[in-house]
């Protein structure tokens, strides 16, 4: 049944998505092929405003993937859908685990579609170089900076559900409740996180 329940909200999440990844996905590589053609002033212009939004492209996906995730947990369990979900004959740790595995699963989609789309507009020869001195150099560091970026992603669409959990709890006003718990969360503990450790 958890396998069902992650398919179903994988779906869900991403049927929209696809719309975003393939506009992220073009919008490269128009930037590729507008990169081939630089010479002149006008091509350059063009070059520079693909690049720009193949960037803007990239925060887009992140942040509708996020935010899909929160609806889809708002939808199922609170809304209409959730008569539905409530009925089903799970435990609710099964219910929950689900929710939490598809928005990981969604996450990291979406950050893969991100790095696709970045090497099809931005790889060359220059950039790889880069990279393998960088990681000749620093690879730990490196790794752990990924590795952290990624965490902080999924943390903070967590703490966007334990918005929804606590500001579903109150009787009114539950959305804006939601999101100012949700913003305090994070902020909170990413503020406790920086007194202890680095300060």
């Amino acid at each position: 049944m958890l396998k069902k329940l992650i398919k179903y909200d994988l779906l869900w999440i991403n049927k929209i998505m696809l719309i975003y990844f393939s506009i992220s996905i073009i919008i490269c590589i128009l930037t590729r092929i507008s990169s081939l053609n630089t010479s002149s002033s006008i091509g350059n212009i063009i070059y520079q405003i693909l690049k720009g939004v193949s960037i803007s492209c990239f925060a887009s996906v992140l942040i509708n993937s996020v935010i899909r995730v929160w609806v889809r947990f708002r939808n199922s369990i609170y809304k209409d859908e959730s008569y539905l979900t409530h009925t089903l004959p799970i435990s609710k740790n099964t219910l929950y685990n689900s929710k939490i595995l598809s928005s990981i699963i969604s996450i990291l989609i979406s950050l893969l579609v991100i790095i696709i789309s970045f090497i099809i507009a931005f790889l060359n020869k220059d950039l790889i170089n880069t990279i393998k001195i960088i990681f000749n150099n620093n690879s730990f560091i490196i790794l752990g900076m990924i590795l952290t970026v990624i965490l902080e992603i999924i943390y903070m669409s967590y703490c966007g559900i334990m918005g929804i959990l606590l500001g579903n709890s109150s009787n009114n006003n539950k959305i804006l409740k939601s999101v100012f718990i949700g913003i305090s969360l994070y902020f909170i503990n990413t503020w406790y996180y920086i007194y202890n450790r680095i300060l």
